[in-house]
C-alpha cells in the first residue's frame, strides 16, 4: 500500500493491503473454479485499509470499508488531510474493482458523551455513495439515544437520499 501520510503512519503499521489483496485474489479465483459467481467477502479496515498499490483487479471481492482518522482519535471529525485520505483509500480500492459497502465504527466514539460528527462523517457517507457504495453496515448502535441520535438520524436519512443536502437534514 502506498505510504501513509506522516499523521497516520502509526495507525497503519505494519501495512499488509497488498498481501491482503493477493490472497483475496487467490482465494476468489480457486473458488471460481468451482463456482464462477464467488464473491469473496473481506473488511478493508485498520492496517489492510489503505488502498494497495498493485493495480491489479479485484473484481469478485466485496469489503466493506472502515474509515480512520489521525492517531490517537480515529474517528470523525478529524483533520481535513485525514478525511481526504480516507476519500483517496476508498477510490483506491473502488478503482479495483471492488464491490464497495461501508461500515464506520464512529458511532462508538466518545462511549455515552456526545461525540458528533454530523457535518463529516455525513460527507464521507455522500462521498461513498457517490463511488460505488452497494450498501452500509453500522455494527456500533449502542442505543445511546440522547447523545448519538444526531448521528444515527443523520445517516439514516443520508441511507434514504444520499443526495439530499446534510444542512437541511441537520
Amino acid at each position: 500500500a502506498a505510504e501513509p501520510p506522516r499523521f497516520a503512519r502509526a495507525l497503519y503499521e505494519p501495512l499488509v493491503s497488498d498481501r491482503y489483496a493477493r490472497f483475496w485474489r487467490t482465494v476468489r479465483d480457486l473458488a471460481a473454479q468451482r463456482r464462477p459467481e464467488v464473491l469473496v467477502t473481506t473488511f478493508l479496515y485498520w492496517n489492510y485499509q489503505p488502498a494497495p498499490v498493485s493495480p491489479d483487479r479485484l473484481d469478485g471481492v466485496y469489503g466493506e470499508f472502515v474509515p480512520w482518522g489521525q492517531a490517537p482519535i480515529v474517528y470523525y471529525p478529524m483533520a481535513d488531510e485525514a478525511h481526504a485520505w480516507n476519500q483517496t483509500q476508498w477510490l483506491g480500492w473502488h478503482e479495483r474493482g471492488v464491490t464497495m459497502a461501508y461500515r464506520p465504527n464512529y458511532l462508538l466514539g466518545g462511549y455515552c458523551m456526545p461525540h458528533l460528527s454530523t457535518w463529516q462523517a455525513g460527507e464521507m457517507f455522500q462521498f461513498a455513495a457517490r463511488h460505488g457504495m452497494v450498501g452500509f453496515d453500522f455494527d456500533s448502535l449502542w442505543s445511546h439515544w440522547a447523545v448519538k441520535g444526531p448521528m444515527y438520524y443523520v445517516h439514516l436519512r443520508l441511507a434514504v437520499d444520499p443526495e439530499q443536502s446534510i444542512e437541511v437534514v441537520r
